[in-house]
């Protein structure tokens, strides 16, 4: 591929994302609890996604630090939302996972999202929803092969 082609993905790439990212974080604010951080619906569906998983994976997939971590994680199990389970082969790995009731909530969550993005989106023409649906799928099919898919689409 040439350069100037090259770097006018990664100057759009860069462009479109953030305002991406920038527009989910509003629609979680308005379907989310606001006794909940955005951080910790990240970890929380994380834990969807992912299962039982040590606290430091969780940490080092979202980019939180270990104290971070610790305030989090215990803020949620106070919440009946996770819970530690020590892991069977190395006493020094803690893992965590979803409650029953985290999982309904995390549920709940996700419902909420997809209701709001639906809403937003109800607006556009059959053609324009038919393009978006395309251009998702290719982005998607381009993640997974640049790597940026191990984040479980």
């Amino acid at each position: 591929m040439p350069n100037e082609k090259l770097d006018a993905v990664a100057e759009n790439f860069l462009k479109v994302f953030p305002v991406v990212i920038k527009y989910f974080i509003m629609l979680g604010n308005e379907v989310s609890d606001p006794d909940y951080s955005f951080q910790e619906y990240q970890a929380l569906h994380v834990l969807k996604a992912c299962g039982k998983v040590p606290i430091s994976t969780v940490g080092s997939m979202l980019l939180i630090s270990k104290p971070r971590m610790t305030v989090l994680v215990d803020k949620l199990i106070a919440a009946e939302l996770i819970e530690r389970i020590p892991d069977k082969k190395d006493r020094r790995i803690i893992n965590i996972a979803l409650t029953g009731k985290g999982k309904q909530f995390t549920d709940n969550h996700s419902q909420n999202l997809k209701t709001g993005v639906c809403e937003r989106f109800a607006g556009l023409s059959e053609d324009e929803m038919e393009r978006f649906l395309t251009s998702m799928k290719v982005m998607q099919g381009i993640m997974i092969k640049t790597k940026l898919g191990e984040f479980k689409l």
